[in-house]
C-alpha cells in the first residue's frame, strides 16, 4: 500500500482540513504523487493540487490561514504557489484549476513523468 511519510502527512493535513471546512474538492496531482508511486524519496516533495475552479481564491485564503506567502504563477490558468518555512526548510504547494472539463481529462495534462 502506498503511503506518504508522517512528515508529509503533517504538511498535507492542514490543507485538506481547510478544504473540508470550505467544502472544496481538492485533489493531489503530479509531483509528490508520482514520486510516491515510483518509490522516490525527494528531500523537498513537489505538492501539486487542483480543483475544478477557484484555485487562486482558495489558495489566497489558505495562505492567510497557514500564515504563508502566496504567489500567482499564471493568472490565465489560475495557477499559484504557497511557500511556507517550517523548521528552517522551505515547502511549496502549487494550486491550479482543472486544465480540462473533468479531473480525469485534467490528469492527462499533468507531468507524471520526470
Amino acid at each position: 500500500m502506498l503511503q506518504f511519510s508522517v512528515q508529509d502527512k503533517g504538511l498535507l493535513r492542514p490543507i485538506y482540513d481547510f478544504a473540508k471546512i470550505k467544502k472544496v474538492k481538492l485533489y493531489l496531482v503530479g509531483g509528490a504523487l508520482r514520486d510516491l508511486i515510483l518509490d522516490r524519496n525527494k528531500e523537498n516533495p513537489d505538492f501539486d493540487f487542483c480543483l475544478k475552479s477557484g484555485a487562486l481564491k482558495f489558495a489566497a485564503q489558505l495562505a492567510r490561514q497557514l500564515k504563508c506567502a502566496c504567489v500567482v504563477l499564471d493568472e490565465e490558468h489560475a495557477a499559484c504557489r504557497l511557500v511556507k518555512k517550517i523548521n528552517q526548510k522551505m515547502h511549496t504547494f502549487d494550486f491550479s484549476d482543472f486544465r480540462a472539463p473533468t479531473l480525469e481529462k485534467d490528469l492527462g495534462h499533468r507531468d507524471f513523468y520526470d
